[in-house]
């Protein structure tokens, strides 16, 4: 600040005391702070590639899924890292845990959707249960088990758990909104339910727990998972053991995008909320995913609004012109991210 000398002295002395009280008030209710220009730059565009997934390793490398091949990017441009013949498209991907790929995984009655797992450099595939016409959506829990959720034929909806070479089938939810596996391989499952509850395991398939949203202040109640009532892939992440989800929520009675996380063990999770902005106020867009990167810090990516943390607690709010898709943080620091065919990174 430029202020005068003279009286103002014991004006100075108050102004630490105002700021620190202005912060707390600023992460306590959750308010981000902004906003301001964004950080986001284009680092190269994607051609004539279309991306489905975007991922990064432990070193911090980035990897693209386009058409029935994997690509790295190495830094000036994208290389071939895999290719799976007889396969359209790799769907989605991860390195986490180990590795994994689910190919072809839209309804086709022509063409089965194959998972292959990645170990020590090679790409092995896994024969799935014969019901499963569809895979909507997975979790690796390391490299010889993970969890899959898929359609069948019928298209009712059923959770597997692959451990050992044998799958097991859990029939708990019509449609599951989105999973999540912790870094202690603690599995967490939404179902798409009203009111909607958590489904937790902690003990690879054996023993499961339902636990409410029920916020410990009661000026704050679900109304939505997610941006929006489709689409809400994404709205669910980990850091470490804490639970993070984008949500709508109501504050004493007015709806608000928001973020909470979780903390406790199962059964006992407290929920608070932890960044908040409602849904009229400027520059303030629909959230659509969530991530961390290696240092703790978070990024939320909206329609025109990204918000950041700078792993402290205090979040602000960035102004971007575009919508960001397949948003992911870097092991290594970081945010990476596709927008209008390119691929974008957020320092």
């Amino acid at each position: 600040m430029n202020r005068k000398m003279g009286r103002i002295k014991a004006i100075i002395d108050v102004v630490p005391f105002v700021l620190c009280f202005a912060v707390v008030f600023l992460i306590n209710c959750g308010t981000p702070m902004g906003p301001v220009d964004s950080q986001w730059r284009s680092v190269i565009s994607l051609g004539e590639y279309n991306c489905n997934d975007l991922q990064c390793d432990t070193a911090g490398d980035v990897y693209i899924a386009a058409g029935n091949r994997i690509l790295r990017y190495n830094g000036t441009e994208f290389e071939m890292f895999a290719e799976f013949d007889g396969y359209r498209e790799v769907d989605m991907f991860t390195f986490d845990g180990g590795g994994a790929a689910c190919l072809d995984c839209d309804f086709d009655p022509e063409t089965a959707p194959g998972l292959f797992r990645y170990s020590e450099g090679l790409w092995e595939q896994i024969v799935l249960p014969d019901d499963i016409d569809e895979i909507i959506d997975f979790e690796v829990v390391n490299a010889d088990s993970c969890w899959v959720y898929g359609f069948m034929a019928d298209w009712d909806s059923k959770l597997y758990l692959y451990s050992g070479d044998e799958w097991t089938g859990y029939d708990f939810a019509d449609y599951i909104i989105d999973t999540e596996v912790t870094t202690s391989g603690t599995f967490y499952a939404i179902p798409e339910v009203s009111p909607y509850s958590l489904h937790i395991c902690t003990d690879n398939g054996n023993r499961w727990t339902e636990e409410p949203f029920v916020f410990a202040d009661p000026q704050f109640e679900m109304v939505e998972i997610g941006g929006s009532a489709w689409g809400t892939k994404g709205a669910v992440v980990s850091l470490g053991d804490t639970l993070y989800i984008i949500a709508r929520i109501k504050v004493n009675g007015a709806p608000d995008y928001s973020l909470i996380k979780r903390d406790g063990n199962p059964g006992d999770g407290l929920w608070t909320p932890v960044v908040i902005c409602p849904e009229r106020a400027p520059d303030t867009h629909i959230f659509e995913s969530v991530a961390f990167d290696g240092t703790g810090r978070g990024l939320i990516a909206g329609e025109e609004t990204s918000i950041v943390s700078d792993g402290k607690g205090v979040w602000t709010k960035e102004l971007f012109d575009h919508k960001l898709q397949n948003l992911r943080g870097s092991p290594t620091g970081g945010f990476w991210a596709i927008c209008r065919d390119k691929l974008y990174y957020h320092p």
